[in-house]
């Protein structure tokens, strides 16, 4: 979604931050007035399983969602931690970059948790099902 890093030559590169800011406060605005909770999800890439290449812009997004009082779920540690070495290839779609099915179930299964972790949300009503292996 970023560049790594800024090149203060491009006026759009540099405006990023801002607008994918203002586009998540918006989005919030939109949530809340039809009595809903926006919930910003970081998917990992096949890169980011053994590099920290998107770390700055992960960290940049949480601060400022955690100022605004949107929620950030990061995958990141979840993937790294729970999926085996011999696997993440195989999570991902050859050359494409979009998961294969058995990386879905896994993002699936931790966002699951991960949302259901949240405080409220499994005294909500609403119903998760989550994929078995």
């Amino acid at each position: 979604m970023f560049p790594r890093k800024f090149e203060p030559d491009n006026k759009y590169v540099v405006q990023t931050p801002v607008i994918t800011i203002k586009i998540f406060e918006e989005l919030a605005e939109i949530n809340q007035s039809k009595n809903s909770k926006l919930v910003v999800v970081y998917l990992p890439t096949r890169s980011d399983y053994d590099t920290n290449a998107s770390d700055h812009w992960r960290q940049y997004i949480q601060t400022e969602l955690q100022k605004r009082n949107i929620i950030y779920i990061d995958l990141i540690a979840e993937f790294r931690q729970k999926m085996p070495n011999e696997q993440v290839e195989g999570a991902f779609l050859a050359g494409d970059g979009h998961y294969s099915v058995s990386g879905n179930e896994f993002i699936v299964n931790v966002l699951y948790e991960k949302l259901l972790s949240l405080p409220g949300v499994a005294e909500t009503g609403y119903e998760f099902h989550q994929l078995n292996n």
